[in-house]
């Protein structure tokens, strides 16, 4: 893969472990410019998630450290940010297990990924109705507690929820699991 001049995302010889012992990242490159689409594959194993969980500095709450390497994220080395710094910064990430508050429903699920960000109801509103459009099961189910959905449909707000804060950068793992197959135009 060709290095983009600009990225918003640079991985550079990144290494991880687990616990202090367990390794999972052996000098890791990667690269993504602005409006691209990078796919990671692998098999089980192969610290994918390990990868995305380090982009977003999110490790330490795994027992994970990066222990070389650097990460920057739009300039900035993610390291010296918190998560939720990161997220403000633009850098969403929906983790693979369908992440939802169960107790809210599917539009107050999709509603909490425009906090924090400074939208008008005007712009919240036609964030939401896109969101729709993408997905027009959530729409049916935009009333129902989310903890009651199926599987596919909590992947989908979810992905919907990240879809609503705007990300710069977009961080997917695992984005089909529990999803019927469709067909998306534009994201």
């Amino acid at each position: 893969m060709s290095s983009p001049e600009n990225p918003i995302l640079s991985v550079s010889r990144v290494e991880a472990v687990y616990n202090g012992a367990i390794a999972a990242l052996h000098g890791v490159d990667l690269s993504v410019g602005k409006g691209e689409i990078v796919a990671l594959l692998g098999s089980n194993g192969a610290g994918k998630t390990t990868l995305l969980r380090a982009i977003s500095n999110l490790l330490p709450a795994e027992r994970g450290t990066v222990t070389a390497g650097r990460i920057t994220f739009d300039g900035e080395d993610v390291s010296r940010a918190s998560p939720s710094h990161l997220v403000r910064k633009g850098l969403v990430q929906v983790l693979e297990g369908r992440h939802c508050f169960r107790s809210l429903t599917v539009e107050e699920n999709l509603l909490t990924g425009a906090l924090g960000r400074s939208s008008s109801r005007t712009g919240v509103k036609a964030d939401l109705d896109r969101v729709y459009a993408l997905f027009p099961r959530l729409a049916e189910k935009r009333r129902t507690r989310s903890g009651l959905t199926s599987g596919g449909e909590q992947q989908m707000t979810a992905i919907g929820r990240g879809l609503m804060s705007r990300p710069k950068l977009f961080v997917l793992d695992e984005p089909s699991m529990g999803l019927a197959p469709l067909i998306v135009d534009e994201i």
